[in-house]
């Protein structure tokens, strides 16, 4: 599923584990964000045991 939202954000969701960007992006568990700018990856914040807070949501865009 692609979302497009305000601001130039687009929402992607593989949580299929069959899905090629889990290689592609190295992504190892749901839910994993991934901050591109400029068509690169610029951030990452993969999941503790209780998965992505709000606050790390917002860190992760700090760093945009």
């Amino acid at each position: 599923d692609r979302k497009e939202g305000g601001g130039g954000v687009v929402v992607v969701d593989v949580s299929d584990d069959s899905d090629p960007a889990w290689d592609r992006y190295k992504i190892d568990m749901v839910p994993t964000a991934l901050l591109f700018g400029g068509g690169r990856e610029v951030a990452r914040k993969s999941p503790k045991w209780d998965g992505l807070s709000f606050n790390d949501i917002i860190e992760l865009l700090e760093k945009a």
